[in-house]
C-alpha cells in the first residue's frame, strides 16, 4: 500500500485578528484625527483604523516611523529614512484587475517582487512592508489563494514574514458583529462584499557593517 504524501511544511506565523475599533460619537481629538498614511477612502481598501494601528504596530520607543502608502502602478520612489528609523510601506492591492482569472496568484507574486524592489536600503534601518489583499473567489465559487504566492515571493526577496493579520470591516456591538459598508469596486461578483482583508507584514534589517 502507497504511503500518502506528507503535508507540505507549514509557516509558523502568527496570525492576528484586528476588528474595527467602535464609532466614536464624541469630538475627535487631535491626536484621533492623525493621519500618518495619506489615505483615499474611494480608492483605499484599508480603512484609516488599520493604517494607524499598524503605525503603532512597528513603533518602538527607539526608533521613529516614516510610513508612505503605494498602489499598483505607482512608481514614485520611496523615501529613504535615516539611520536608527523605520519605514512602513503599505501597498494596497484592493484595486487589481482580473483578480478573479486563473493567473491572478502569479499576477500578485510579480507585483510583491517589483514593490519590495522599491523599497531603499539603508544601513543601520529597518524596512517594513504591509500588504494588503482581499479575498476573491473564482466563477465556480473556489476561493483565489493570493496571499501564498505573495508571502512566497517576500521570502524570495530576502524579507522575513512577521505576522499575518485579518483586518475585519466590522466592529463589535456587545455580542455581535456590525459590518461596515464596503468600499465601492470591493465587491465580489461571485460571493459576498468585502467583510474582511489579509495584510501580510514582512521586515528587512539593513545592519551597518
Amino acid at each position: 500500500m502507497r504511503r500518502p504524501k506528507a503535508p507540505p511544511p507549514g509557516i509558523d506565523v502568527p496570525v492576528t485578528v484586528w476588528l474595527a475599533p467602535t464609532p466614536n460619537p464624541g469630538p475627535t481629538t487631535a491626536s484621533e484625527s492623525a493621519a500618518p498614511v495619506a489615505h483615499d477612502p474611494t480608492r483605499d481598501l484599508l480603512p484609516q483604523w488599520a493604517h494607524e494601528r499598524l503605525c503603532r504596530h512597528v513603533t518602538t520607543a527607539a526608533a521613529a516611523v516614516t510610513a508612505v502608502r503605494v498602489r499598483p502602478g505607482d512608481h514614485t520612489p520611496l523615501p529613504r529614512p535615516a539611520p536608527g528609523t523605520r519605514l512602513l510601506v503599505v501597498a494596497d492591492l484592493g484595486n487589481l484587475d482580473n483578480v478573479d482569472r486563473p493567473e491572478a496568484p502569479a499576477r500578485t507574486a510579480r507585483i510583491v517582487r517589483r514593490l519590495l524592489a522599491r523599497v531603499p536600503a539603508a544601513p543601520g534601518h529597518t524596512a517594513y512592508a504591509a500588504i494588503a489583499i482581499p479575498p476573491r473567489h473564482a466563477p465556480d465559487g473556489r476561493l483565489i489563494d493570493r496571499c501564498g504566492p505573495a508571502a512566497r515571493e517576500a521570502r524570495m526577496c530576502d524579507w522575513r514574514h512577521l505576522q499575518h493579520l485579518i483586518v475585519v470591516h466590522a466592529h463589535l456591538d456587545t455580542d455581535r458583529l456590525v459590518p461596515h459598508t464596503p468600499l465601492a469596486g470591493h465587491v465580489d461578483p461571485y460571493r459576498h462584499d468585502v467583510v474582511h482583508t489579509d495584510v501580510l507584514l514582512f521586515e528587512r534589517t539593513e545592519y551597518t557593517p
